[in-house]
């Protein structure tokens, strides 16, 4: 049986920008792959964690045609870490 070399979703160039002390703006690019084979973002991940893991992650769901997200609520001094997953429709992840 032929393996398929059809590409997978990806995301790319993601941008941290617009901080302030207590928020930024997350944006990412999204490339769908190969559009023929059905193999597109349903929706994205966000997780925004504390450097050191003494608090509680927040986690974000963003619809699948959305490449931005503004988190804010964030506590001033501590560093972040951001994780961010693309889910194509299929439930392949980026």
């Amino acid at each position: 049986m032929p393996v398929s070399s059809a590409s997978l979703p990806k995301v790319e160039n993601l941008t941290v920008s617009d901080i302030t002390p207590y928020g930024f703006r997350l944006s990412w690019a999204a490339r769908d792959g190969d559009r023929s084979a059905g193999k597109r973002f349903s929706h994205f991940q966000v997780e925004v964690s504390d450097s050191g893991r003494l608090l509680e992650s927040q986690e974000f769901l963003v619809p699948g045609n959305q490449t931005s997200l503004d988190i804010w609520g964030l506590i001033t001094g501590i560093g972040y870490e951001v994780r961010l997953t693309g889910v194509s429709a299929s439930g392949l992840r980026s």
